[in-house]
């Protein structure tokens, strides 16, 4: 009877680990960062991974969204860095493309696309990690495919 009772404890703590897993969007788009991952060029969830090192424009330049994905609401991009001493600083000084710029946690910043943007707008954004000299990397606003 033990051995049932010590195998349903560690059955539980397995279930237990395994099932809690992290909501916080940075440290989910963080993690998705390490190993040297770029990001993904998703058109309806982009995500931008920047290093610490050598700041120079993100792999992924220009980013191309649509206005709304698929289930209709605005697009999000997520720029994140592995790094745990990142301090990220995403600004733009045009609202036409992004409703606001948040970075909650220093590790990653997340904008909304202003859904009424036209194809084609062009949009100019700063991002900077700590100390380094801000690049000017590029977002186009896509049409959409007409899910």
């Amino acid at each position: 009877m033990k051995s049932i009772s010590k195998l349903l404890v560690i059955a539980v703590v397995v279930v237990a680990a395994l099932g809690c897993r992290t909501s916080n969007l940075t440290t989910l788009a963080a993690d998705t960062c390490a190993g040297g991952y770029l990001g993904n060029a998703d058109d309806t969830r982009p995500l931008v991974c920047v290093a610490t090192a050598g700041m120079t424009a993100p792999k992924i330049d220009p980013v191309h969204v649509y206005a709304k994905g698929r289930n209709g609401a605005a697009t999000q991009i997520t720029w994140a860095s592995a790094d745990r001493n990142a301090d990220l600083h995403v600004t733009t000084s045009s609202t036409e493309c992004v409703k606001s710029v948040s970075c909650p946690e220093k590790q990653a910043c997340f904008a909304t696309i202003v859904d009424s943007v036209p194809a084609g707008t062009r949009c100019e954004y700063q991002i900077s990690n700590g100390s380094a000299k801000p690049t000017d990397p590029i977002i186009i606003v896509d049409t959409c495919c007409g899910y």
